[in-house]
């Protein structure tokens, strides 16, 4: 009887020790011609991981509000105690180890669409070597994806196993990344670890999906559709090209005539 309370009581310690969330928030940087800069928020709990750009530049407990649209900025409720502010337009990201899954967001220039992908695509090249970032040691690990090479500090520290945009498989949090040409970068700004659950729901639940490769040609025939149509509407039958150089993942074309 003893050796029954016994584990029962290290069982539910074990469940209260491993009851954890993670919340940080990313800047993640565009170096372009007209560079950009926007805010994400990182929500890790229970094997999933949700990763959204937010006008909340610190982290924030935000009350639950019913889901409302104003303005193209849509408010929705994720769990008990995020709620989830969606600028027009903005990519979004949904992990979970559980069916190897991820789920994103993504526009054919405006329009919306939704793809699923494996979550390991990351053959990760990790250095013996630490380097120092903002006065810290980090572990450093490089891969190429999509057409671009990645260069990402990453602390082992850290209890959680997380990382912003499409990015998984290191052993810790990853505190930067960039790309070797210095056009994309994310870094973790700040984040907090509360010692309790939070159920992430799945934000794409009712949205239909597409792979990888029929995003890619679907978007190449939606571009090709608008350039024939500025064609057919322009005066001189001139609809110019769609250009879509330096992207942050290869299409498989930088140009539409």
């Amino acid at each position: 009887m003893l050796k029954t309370i016994f584990f029962l009581y290290l069982t539910f310690s074990t469940l209260l020790i491993n009851a954890q969330t993670f919340t940080g928030i990313y800047v993640f940087k565009i170096n372009s011609a007209v560079p950009s800069q926007t805010y994400n928020t990182l929500i890790s709990s229970k094997n999933t991981t949700w990763f959204f750009q937010t006008k909340v530049e610190t982290l924030a407990d935000i009350s639950n509000v019913d889901k409302i649209t104003r303005n193209g900025t849509t408010i929705e409720n994720i769990s008990d105690n995020y709620t989830n502010i969606i600028p027009a337009s903005s990519p979004e990201y949904y992990k979970s180890e559980q069916g190897n899954k991820l789920l994103s967001r993504n526009f054919y220039l405006t329009k919306p669409c939704y793809i699923k992908e494996d979550l390991e695509q990351f053959d990760w090249n990790i250095s013996e070597e630490m380097i120092t970032y903002n006065n810290k040691k980090y572990n450093v690990a490089t891969a190429d994806f999509r057409g671009k090479s990645w260069i990402v500090y990453f602390d082992k520290n850290v209890g959680f196993n997380v990382a912003p945009w499409k990015f998984y498989g290191l052993p810790g949090a990853v505190v930067y990344a960039k790309t070797t040409d210095n056009s994309y970068s994310f870094e973790l700004k700040e984040y907090k670890i509360d010692e309790k659950d939070t159920v992430i729901k799945n934000p794409f639940e009712t949205e239909l999906f597409v792979s990888w490769d029929d995003y890619k040609s679907n978007y190449k025939d939606y571009l090709k559709k608008l350039v024939k149509k500025w064609t057919a509407d322009s005066e001189d039958g001139d609809g110019g090209s769609i250009k879509l150089d330096n992207v942050i993942e290869d299409l498989g074309f930088t140009e539409i005539k």
